[in-house]
């Protein structure tokens, strides 16, 4: 495995589920508590993966967990651990009291990481006027457009690791009293419901403001998980920079995006 129980030549979602599982074992069932520790056993075969994960807990009731996020809608910023489960896996299994969970999924042949790619933003900084003021150098890459800011996330993963914090800062900073936020996640690989709740928290501060978010560069597997959590409609979303300021017109101007709509409507 070349990460947290991602099998390189096996199911392209075991890393998110078994992610999404110790998150919640480790964050519900051990209260984050130093003292307790979290059991994984591992298995394996040419058609199948599964893991068992034991917390140290109280334990739950799956019947009464939610289905889906609460009344809050795609605007809850959690809740989406078990849905998230529940769409990638083929099996999910909670054994009394609720704090042992199997989890198994056919293996899926793993897709063929693209190249990497261009820098939007670095190509857009070189002919940027000189008026337009950058900022960062760190997770996020900050561009300064009057009221649009165009954020670059320099990390590949979004999952509740250390530079989570940073990101969103970063972005809070970016969004602060803008109109419109466009964020290049072409570098982001992985992503788990900890990075839908910063986009989710991103595009509330945003929308606040009477603003929009902007997605650009999205890749597949992160475009999916947007998808089955019902988050697509909070964003806009382009291939690249360009497409995302066709949106605005004039990117220094007063008009809006073209597509604009309230996504709980």
């Amino acid at each position: 495995m070349n990460r947290l129980g991602h099998y390189t030549s096996g199911s392209p979602h075991a890393e998110l589920a078994l992610d999404e599982a110790l998150t919640n074992a480790m964050v519900h069932g051990n209260g984050l508590d130093p003292a307790k520790s979290v059991r994984v056993r591992l298995f394996a075969d040419d058609e199948r993966w599964g893991a068992i994960v034991e917390d140290e807990g109280r334990g739950f009731d799956r019947e009464q967990a939610p289905e889906t996020p609460g009344a809050d809608g795609p605007l809850q910023e959690s809740g989406r651990g078990i849905m998230l489960m529940d769409e990638y896996l083929d099996e999910l299994v909670y054994a009394a009291p609720g704090n042992t969970v199997m989890l198994v999924a056919r293996r899926e042949d793993e897709p063929a990481e693209p190249g990497a790619a261009p820098s939007f933003l670095g190509s857009l900084l070189a002919a940027a006027a000189a008026e337009e003021a950058q900022w960062g150098g760190g997770p996020v890459t900050i561009m300064d457009r009057g009221d649009v800011a165009v954020a670059e996330i320099q990390v590949d993963s979004l999952a509740g690791d250390n530079s989570d914090a940073a990101v969103r800062a970063a972005l809070e900073e970016a969004a602060e009293g803008r109109r419109a936020l466009v964020i290049e996640m072409h570098r982001v690989r992985y992503m788990s419901s900890v990075g839908l709740a910063l986009l989710v928290a991103t595009y509330k501060l945003v929308d606040a403001q009477g603003g929009t978010v902007v997605l650009v560069g999205i890749r597949p597997d992160v475009r999916d998980l947007l998808t089955k959590s019902k988050l697509t409609g909070l964003f806009q979303f382009a291939a690249d920079l360009d497409g995302a300021f066709e949106l605005f017109g004039d990117p220094g101007g007063d008009c809006g995006p073209q597509a604009a709509h309230d996504p709980r409507t």
